[in-house]
């Protein structure tokens, strides 16, 4: 179990454990604005990104 050994293993972790909390984030706000068009592209093209 030794973190130093394994450097990008841990960043590309916390990268995607980012990106994710990133995501729900943008989703929360976005359910509290009144939806749009333009909101629910971006929704698919982040969706697409994240997959």
């Amino acid at each position: 179990m030794n973190q130093v050994a394994h450097p990008s293993t841990i960043n590309k972790c916390v990268e995607k454990l980012c990106i994710h909390i990133n995501l729900q984030y943008q989703l929360y706000l976005r359910s509290l604005s009144p939806p749009s068009t333009k909101l629910r592209q971006h929704d698919i093209e982040f969706m697409s990104f994240g997959s």
